[in-house]
């Protein structure tokens, strides 16, 4: 599977834009570790080992394309969410930010 994950144009206030496709998939949301949904960008969710997570932009320099919520952020978030599709997960886990 060609999954494509990248960093899109930011917001006016240089807010992280992410965008994932496979192809016949695609979304845009926030890519921001701390942002908790005022951005109004979806955040890019999926389960991964029983830890939600999200898809992370590439502020995280060399980390995961895939990271746990950040401390508290998913209890406070207050935009929407889009569930990644499961057949995708087992490819981003594997993808880091380099």
């Amino acid at each position: 599977m060609n999954i494509v994950v990248r960093m899109i144009d930011a917001l006016e206030d240089g807010h992280p834009v992410v965008s994932i496709s496979d192809g016949t998939w695609e979304a845009n949301g926030c890519g921001d570790t701390h942002c908790i949904g005022k951005c109004r960008l979806p955040a890019l969710v999926l389960n991964v080992e029983g830890t939600d997570c999200k898809i992370r932009g590439s502020m995280v320099s060399y980390g995961p394309v895939v990271q746990a919520w950040s401390s508290g952020t998913k209890e406070r978030w207050v935009g929407a969410l889009i569930e990644v599709p499961a057949t995708m997960h087992e490819t981003l886990r594997q993808m880091w930010w380099k």
